[in-house]
C-alpha cells in the first residue's frame, strides 16, 4: 500500500496524473452521454458505450505508463493490446446491459461496477506483463484489492446516480464517477508494482501471486465482488422493505379514499385502488387485462387522458361521464385527472372516478321542486313554460293546431273559509285527480298557484276537441268531494285558446286563455268560453273602469241623485238615494255598469258606507214627515 500511495502522491508525477484526470472525464462524459441517449435504441447505446470506455481506457493507459516509463514511450504490444481491447468491450457492454436491465436494482448497479472494473484493470495488467516479458512483475497485494474494490465502488455508483430519480444533475455525477473510475483504475494498477528492491523478498516463494497478475486480478475482483454484492444486498433488503412499506402505505392510503383511483397510460390500466374496484365489479389483475376506455359508457376525453382540463379560473374541471358498473349498470362519475411519475420514473395519469349518484340524485329533486307544485305533484308555472315553448314550436314545424285550457274553480274560497286550510289542499288535490282522469297521456296538466290549473293539448283532431274536453272537465266535478266528514261542491270555469290561431308563443297564449276564463266566469261561471278577437278589449275597459272607480271614491267624484216617492193622494212621502258615477271623460256612467263591478273587486263596501252617511247628513235637514231610503248590497 506504501507503493501505491508513494506512487500517486508524487511530486514529479503530478501533472501527468492531472492528465489523465483530464482525460478520463472528457472520455467519462462522452460515455454517459451515449448511455443515457433515450431516443437511441438500447442496443446502440450498449455498444457505443463499450466502444466509448475501450477507447478511455486505453487513452489513460498508455497516459499513465508512458508519463511514470518515459524510455518506454511510444512502444505498444499490439496483440496483447487487441486482447485487452476486446475484453473491456466485453466488460463494459455488460456493465451497460446490466444498467439497462428493466428490474435495475443496488445489486444490478455494483455487479454493472464489478464488471466495468474487471475489464479495466485486466486490460492494465495484461498490457503491462506483455511489455515486461519474459520478465514478470511483482504486485501488492492489498494494494491490487484495494484498487479493484475503489474502481468498483467508484463504476457502480456513477451507474446508480445516473439512473437515479433523487438525483440533481446525474449526468454530470455520473460522469465525475466514471472519470474518477478510468483514472484510478490505471493508476492504481501502475502504483501497485512492486519495486525492484523489494523483490528479492518475494522472489524467493516463485509460486507467489504476486508474481501471477490474472491470478491477482481474479482474485482480487472475486473478493472485491463478494464484499459488494454482500453490501448491496443488505442495500437491497433495506431498500425492500422501506419500499413495500411505503406501498402498503401508500395502498391504505388510497384504498382509503371515497374516490377510485385508475393509474394509466393512455388507456392502460397499470394500477387502481380498492374503490374503483367495488365500482366496477372488477378486481385488479381483470382490471389491468382491460381498456380503461372500455369502463365508461362515453369514454373520457382525449384532453383528460393528457393529465386533464383546467377551467378558468386555473383548477382542473371534472368531466361528467357514466361508468359501468356490476350487471353493466350505469354509474354517474365524476372524473379529475393530472399526469405525475410513475414508481418506475415514466409518466402516468392519475384518473379519480367519484361516484356522484346522489348528488345526481339530490340535483334531480331539486330541479322536480324547481319545475313541480309541492302541493299536487304537478308541474309548476316554470314547467309549464318550457313545455308550453315546446309544444308551440312543435306545433309549427308540423303545421298541426295545439290548445290551452285554462281553469279556475268556482266556490274554492267557500270551501277554504267553512272547512279550513287542511280541506282545501285536500280538495286541490283530489280535484287534479279528476282532471287528470279525464286527459289523453300525451295532454298535460300544470297548477298555477291558488286555485288555477292549465291544460295543453299537443294536438288537436278538430276545433271542437278543447270544448268537448272542457265539458267533461265540468261535468266530473259535479259528484261532491267528502271533506272532513262533509260534502263540498266546486265548479270550475274553463277558457280556451288554440296555438297558433290566438297566439304564437307562450306567454300570448296564457293570456288569451285566461281572459276566455275570466269571460266564462261572467257568464254564469261552470262555463266554457273559446278565446275570440275583442275580448281582451272588453277586458281592459274592465281593468280601466276599475282604476277609474277606486279613483273617483277617492275624490268623492260620485253623487248622489233622489228619487221621489209618492203615496196615492200625490203626496210626497220619501227620497230614494241613487249613486250616480258622472265621468270627467266617458261621461255619466249608468249604475248597472259600475254597482257590479264594485262589488266583484269589493269597492262595494266604501261606496256603500259613502253613500249612506252622504244620504243621512242631507235628509237630517228635511221636514220629519219625510223620510230617506238608501238601497244597499248584500256584500
Amino acid at each position: 500500500m506504501e507503493r501505491l500511495f508513494t506512487f500517486l502522491l508524487s511530486g514529479q508525477l503530478v501533472v501527468s496524473h492531472l492528465t489523465v484526470m483530464m482525460l478520463a472525464l472528457l472520455c467519462g462524459t462522452v460515455a454517459i452521454q451515449c448511455l443515457s441517449a433515450g431516443r437511441i435504441r438500447r442496443d446502440i447505446r450498449v455498444a457505443l458505450f463499450g466502444v466509448s470506455i475501450t477507447v478511455a481506457d486505453l487513452v489513460t493507459f498508455f497516459e499513465t505508463l508512458w508519463s511514470s516509463y518515459p524510455y518506454l514511450k511510444g512502444q505498444i504490444p499490439w496483440p496483447a493490446t487487441a486482447v485487452a481491447a476486446l475484453v473491456t468491450l466485453i466488460t463494459a457492454s455488460v456493465s451497460a446491459w446490466l444498467y439497462l436491465w428493466p428490474r435495475r436494482s443496488i445489486k444490478t448497479v455494483i455487479l454493472a461496477g464489478c464488471a466495468l472494473a474487471l475489464g479495466v484493470s485486466f486490460s492494465a495488467f495484461t498490457i503491462l506483463v506483455s511489455i515486461v516479458k519474459p520478465f514478470v512483475l511483482a504486485y501488492d497485494l492489498s494494494a491490487v484489492l484495494s484498487v479493484m474494490v475503489l474502481g468498483s465502488t467508484l463504476c457502480g455508483f456513477a451507474f446508480w446516480e445516473l439512473g437515479s430519480v433523487a438525483a440533481t444533475r446525474p449526468r454530470l455525477s455520473a460522469s465525475v464517477l466514471l472519470a474518477l473510475t478510468l483514472g484510478v483504475l490505471p493508476l492504481g494498477s501502475m502504483g501497485s508494482v512492486l519495486p525492484f528492491a523489494e523483490w528479492m523478498s518475494v522472489i524467493r516463494t516463485p509460486d507467489s501471486a504476486s508474481f501471477s497478475p490474472i491470478s491477482v486480478i481474479v482474485l482480487s475482483e472475486f473478493i472485491a465482488i463478494v464484499f459488494l454484492v454482500c453490501i448491496a444486498s443488505l442495500l437491497d433488503i433495506r431498500v425492500a422493505i422501506a419500499q413495500q412499506r411505503e406501498g402498503d402505505r401508500i395502498r391504505h392510503l388510497a384504498d382509503g379514499t371515497f374516490e377510485g383511483l385508475l393509474i394509466c397510460r393512455g388507456s392502460e390500466i397499470i394500477d387502481a385502488n380498492e374503490r374503483i374496484q367495488e365500482m366496477t365489479g372488477l378486481d385488479l389483475a381483470t382490471l389491468r387485462h382491460r381498456d380503461m376506455l372500455s369502463l365508461f359508457v362515453t369514454p373520457p376525453s382525449g384532453q383528460a387522458l393528457c393529465g386533464g382540463t383546467t377551467s378558468p379560473s386555473g383548477s382542473f374541471a371534472p368531466e361528467q361521464r357514466d361508468l359501468l358498473g356490476p350487471g353493466q349498470r350505469r354509474i354517474p362519475v365524476e372524473i379529475l385527472s393530472r399526469e405525475m411519475p410513475y414508481v418506475d420514473g415514466r409518466g402516468a395519469i392519475v384518473l379519480a372516478v367519484r361516484d356522484i349518484t346522489e348528488r345526481k340524485a339530490a340535483e334531480e329533486h331539486i330541479r322536480y321542486l324547481a319545475l313541480h307544485d309541492s302541493l299536487t305533484s304537478l308541474p309548476n308555472r316554470r314547467g309549464l313554460e318550457i313545455v308550453l315553448t315546446q309544444v308551440i314550436e312543435s306545433s309549427r314545424k308540423a303545421g298541426c293546431e295545439s290548445a290551452i285550457l285554462g281553469l279556475d274553480l268556482d266556490g274554492f274560497k267557500a270551501v277554504n273559509d267553512t272547512l279550513g286550510h287542511h280541506a282545501g289542499d285536500i280538495l286541490l288535490r283530489e280535484v287534479a285527480a279528476r282532471f287528470q282522469g279525464q286527459l289523453r297521456d300525451a295532454d298535460y296538466l300544470a297548477r298555477l298557484g291558488g286555485d288555477e290549473f292549465i291544460i295543453i293539448l299537443r294536438t288537436i283532431g278538430s276545433k271542437n276537441d278543447p270544448v268537448q274536453l272542457a265539458k267533461r272537465l265540468i261535468a266530473c266535478l259535479w259528484k261532491p268531494f267528502r271533506l272532513s266528514g262533509h260534502d263540498a261542491y266546486v265548479g270550475v270555469s274553463i277558457g280556451v285558446a288554440v296555438c297558433p290561431r290566438d297566439g304564437d308563443n307562450a306567454q300570448m297564449l296564457l293570456k288569451c286563455a285566461d281572459i276566455a276564463m275570466y269571460q266564462a266566469k261572467l257568464n254564469g261561471k261552470g262555463q266554457v268560453c273559446e278565446f275570440a278577437a275583442g275580448m281582451d278589449v272588453d277586458l281592459r275597459e274592465r281593468h280601466d273602469l276599475e282604476v277609474d272607480l277606486r279613483r273617483a271614491l277617492t275624490r268623492n267624484e260620485l253623487t248622489i241623485h233622489y228619487q221621489p216617492l209618492f203615496d196615492s193622494a200625490g203626496k210626497i212621502t220619501a227620497f230614494e238615494a241613487l249613486a250616480r258615477w258622472p265621468h270627467p271623460t266617458r261621461g255619466m256612467i249608468p249604475p248597472d255598469r259600475f254597482i257590479p263591478l264594485a262589488e266583484e273587486t269589493g269597492l262595494i263596501i266604501p261606496l256603500g258606507e259613502w253613500v249612506l252617511r252622504t244620504a243621512c247628513t242631507v235628509a237630517a235637514a228635511w221636514r220629519p214627515d219625510i223620510s230617506i231610503a238608501v238601497n244597499l248590497s248584500p256584500i
